[in-house]
């Protein structure tokens, strides 16, 4: 018997055949770049594309796959993350929880594998300083590191900005 063709491993996924042939990671990584990535917001509405979202993203893809899910609606940018670190800098105690974001940095090192704190620092204090009414609570830490495994520091603040 011949192998699948790549069209009838697609359709598998479509139809999500539980007998599917499973794609290989690199038809996978080409289906994401070339097919998905290019029409993201036309595609994740198709079943096949949320088929392969819950059979987990490719790492490489991870973050920019993201931010499309989440968009930005808030239209977050650079300049807007470095105006924000400028507020935070001038009136951070006045925003509730700020200060205290130093002190859980530590919890989010992952044993010394983690994102670089100097990193999640501004991102946490910009997107605390974006929401005043919030400030920074426990667990936006998590967060914020799991965006930094995936994307840079502004990436990860307009991600997070708009969720």
């Amino acid at each position: 018997r011949a192998p699948p063709s790549q069209q009838q491993r697609v359709v598998g996924i479509e139809t999500n055949s539980i007998a599917a042939p499973e794609l290989s990671n690199e038809e996978l990584l080409r289906m994401w770049r070339e097919d998905i990535m290019p029409s993201f917001q036309d595609r994740i509405r198709m079943r096949w594309v949320q088929n392969l979202v819950h059979r987990g993203i490719p790492r490489v893809v991870r973050g920019p796959a993201w931010l499309q899910m989440i968009g930005n609606p808030e239209k977050l940018d650079e300049e807007r993350y470095q105006a924000l670190l400028s507020t935070c800098g001038q009136i951070g105690s006045t925003i509730p929880g700020v200060d205290e974001i130093p002190l859980d940095l530590p919890r989010t090192h992952f044993g010394g594998r983690g994102v670089d704190p100097t990193q999640l620092l501004p991102v946490l204090q910009a997107v605390s300083t974006l929401r005043p009414e919030i400030g920074y609570v426990q667990g936006m830490g998590y967060v914020g590191a799991m965006f930094l495994l995936f994307m840079g520091p502004v990436e990860a603040f307009v991600g997070m900005g708009n969720m």
